[in-house]
């Protein structure tokens, strides 16, 4: 869970989450090279085989998975992509996790699922100059896990959505690290959406809950006023991920 973002690089990675049994849990880590649009596995994938996990960049340096229901996770350098573990990398140790990043400073691992506790409102920052984590606790409006995030880079904002609670909508604020309600939502069916941005331009929902979605929203920056809009999916989808190109790098 969790759409990352990148600046027109080579390559997009997916770890593989949960499968039906008996591979309830993956390792595997997939690259999609973008020039030729082939995938291919990594010759290895996580150092410890979890689902559930918060995926985030620091755009040419490196990129992380934080371990769903562990403290740990894994850094791959860039472009080398030469893997190291990273011990208690989250503060947490909560699974079904969504991630946003601010590309070269730090990252938020959000929400998540504890075991008969259920969703939590919890967040652990990343920073990304010397690979340390922090707590943040309670800084969400809702209580969630399969929550998603997406940044607006040009504005210094991310935006978490989605997950279990249904209609819901969060902001951070990067250099502060200040999180409230953004005051509007998606509306219904919008649980377990996905987000993906136009930077500096608008964030948009695709799809949700409500018997998976088919539905297209749009939330301008300037204003933060979620709307529906006409154009849908082809086809409806729930606990979706959503990535994108930036053409223009301004703010990234």
């Amino acid at each position: 869970a969790g759409a990352t973002t990148g600046t027109n690089g080579t390559a997009g990675y997916i770890s593989l989450g949960q499968e039906l049994a008996p591979h309830y849990v993956r390792g595997t880590i997939n690259k999609l090279i973008f020039s030729t649009e082939s995938v291919v596995g990594m010759a290895y994938g996580l150092s410890s085989t979890k689902s559930g996990c918060a995926g985030f960049q620091n755009d040419g340096t490196a990129f992380y998975f934080s371990f769903g229901n562990s403290a740990d996770g894994d850094k791959w350098t860039q472009p080398s992509e030469t893997r190291s573990t990273i011990s208690n990398m989250d503060y947490y140790n909560y699974y079904n996790l969504g991630g946003v990043s601010d590309s070269g400073s730090h990252a938020y691992s959000l929400a998540g699922y504890a075991g008969g506790v259920g969703g939590q409102d919890d967040c652990t920052k990343f920073t990304f100059s010397n690979d340390s984590r922090s707590a943040l606790a309670s800084v969400l409006s809702e209580n969630a896990y399969w929550a998603e995030g997406a940044a607006n880079h040009a504005g210094g904002k991310g935006y978490i959505a989605g997950g279990t609670p249904g209609a819901w909508l969060d902001r951070v604020v990067f250099s502060s690290d200040t999180f409230s309600s953004v005051g509007n939502d998606f509306g219904s069916g919008s649980g377990d959406l996905g987000l993906t941005t136009d930077n500096n331009v608008a964030l948009y929902r695709m799809g949700g809950q409500s018997g998976s979605s088919d539905a297209v929203g749009k939330m301008p920056y300037s204003t933060e006023t979620c709307a529906a809009l006409t154009p849908t999916l082809v086809d409806g989808v729930g606990k979706g991920s959503c990535v994108e190109n930036h053409g223009d790098t301004t703010g990234l």
